[in-house]
């Protein structure tokens, strides 16, 4: 940050001795010393820059003090200097009153003390240098908040490509593992009868991993057109979201021995499409990942004046620690590092749905059993 200018100090009087007496007692204090002669002359003084505080003679010939408080206080730029008054009126209340009215802060009377006058400036010309380094700062972040916001740019258009080059890359590695799965259906109906153990032994590893390459590919996909499909977002009752989802997978979800209850849910505004696939993918990943049957997913909701929280929790094992903080990524390695990890992927392309509607996605405590949340826009009256 920029070292701070000096302060400035607007002193005047039409007299020169006076002046010239101000300024001695003013010199030892860390500031810019500027001489005006008359109320015609500070005002132009004030036009050509910024001052912390004017030291301003009361009986001055043509425009006095008074009247040069005044149109100094009628200008923005300037209303806000503080004023110091010196002057040789007597100190009766109604000389105070029009001071004060005039924008005065102090009255310093002649003949005064030296180290009364500069000890007031001195606290004057403190307040000026705090609220510089205000302003300094506030400029700083100011230049910080938009380097934020342009770097900000870059990464969404970073993410932007990378998200086409995803989704691009994901449509070109799918077809060849649809090609090896078909080929390796063709060589078992063709040539079963003569393989032998430990070719069928390696055909079925082919296969289990070919299809878990394509579920990882499937889901780099359905992840990329998280983002790239839109958002249409409109009032929708989340109790008919869920019986969608759930509709969709009653054999998956009856075959499993997982049922879904919900609690009272209220109306949001989302996207239909988007927050039927978010459940599903949830309801998914119990039927998945739930553990011991039979299994109880429950929904339920905490309304606000902005946004829901949405909580979807099952009664089966909790979410393993190993995975918690990759909950929301793409990553699918295990804990141990060999590729076979049990990361619910479709989970990152919750959170992307999820904040594809402004809200955040979080899992919750271990000892709340398999619990995930999020927050959706309410509909507000």
């Amino acid at each position: 940050m920029a070292d701070s200018p000096l302060p400035r100090v607007l002193m005047v009087d039409d007299r020169p001795d006076n002046l010239l007496a101000l300024e001695a007692v003013l010199e030892p204090l860390d500031a810019q010393l500027v001489r005006a002669g008359s109320g015609e002359e500070a005002l132009r003084s004030l036009l050509a820059g910024d001052f912390a505080v004017i030291i301003l003679d009361v009986q001055m010939p043509g425009m006095d003090g008074f009247e040069t408080a005044r149109l100094i206080k009628a200008r923005d730029r300037t209303r806000n200097v503080p004023i110091i008054f010196l002057t040789a009126i007597s100190g009766e209340a109604e000389h105070h009153i029009q001071g004060y009215r005039s924008g005065a802060v102090d009255y310093v009377y002649k003949p005064f003390s030296p180290e009364a006058l500069r000890a007031k400036v001195a606290v004057f010309l403190e307040l000026w240098r705090q609220g510089n380094q205000l302003d300094l700062q506030r400029a700083a972040i100011a230049d910080q908040l938009r380097e934020v916001e342009r770097l900000n740019g870059e990464l969404e258009r970073s993410n932007a490509a990378l998200e086409r080059l995803a989704s691009s890359a994901a449509a070109e590695i799918q077809q060849p593992l649809d090609n090896v799965a078909g080929l390796l259906d063709l060589l078992v109906a063709r040539h079963g009868e003569v393989l032998g153990e430990e070719a069928r032994l390696l055909i079925t590893r082919t296969e289990a991993n070919v299809a878990r390459a394509r579920a990882r590919v499937g889901t780099l996909l359905e992840y990329a057109r998280a983002s790239s499909d839109g958002f249409q977002l409109e009032p929708l009752h989340l109790d008919d979201v869920v019986d969608e989802a759930a509709g969709a997978r009653a054999g998956e979800l009856e075959g499993a021995g997982v049922r879904v209850v919900t609690g009272e849910l209220p109306e949001v505004r989302g996207d239909r499409g988007q927050l039927v696939r978010l459940f599903g993918l949830l309801l998914d990943n119990a039927i998945r990942h739930g553990g011991a049957r039979p299994l109880t997913v429950r929904v339920d909701a905490e309304p606000g004046p902005v946004l829901a929280t949405v909580t979807v929790a099952n009664d089966g094992k909790p979410i393993d620690a190993e995975i918690r903080p990759r909950l929301f990524t793409l990553l699918p390695m295990g804990a141990n590092g060999n590729g076979d990890g049990d990361v619910p992927t479709g989970l990152a392309v919750a959170r992307r749905i999820v904040e594809g509607h402004g809200g955040v996605i979080w899992c919750g405590p271990p000892e709340s059993g398999a619990s995930i949340s999020f927050t959706l826009p309410t509909v507000r009256l």
